[in-house]
């Protein structure tokens, strides 16, 4: 028994070891948002609709709750380049 215990334990460990890393959805939505500020070069305020028009187009097969995240985050960077 504490063999097979053992070769269970390993083998859990492998399918551990390849699972993708976790990744906090709102630091991969700054990412998003920050490259998108540098792709477009945006310098100026934009509406939160705005933001979520354009975070759309550029992510056409997203789910709708990362494309909101990066949005919030798109508009939150361009409010405070300007306060």
């Amino acid at each position: 028994m504490g063999r097979l215990a053992n070769e269970e334990a390993t083998a859990l460990r492998a399918l551990i070891n390849r699972l993708p890393p976790v990744v906090d959805p709102r630091a991969a939505a700054d990412e998003r948002a920050l490259r998108l500020i540098v792709r477009y070069n945006l310098r100026h305020q934009m509406t939160l609709s705005a933001a979520l028009k354009l975070v759309a187009a550029e992510t056409l097969h997203s789910p709708f709750s990362e494309i909101e995240t990066t949005a919030r985050a798109l508009h939150a960077m361009l409010l405070k380049q300007h306060h």
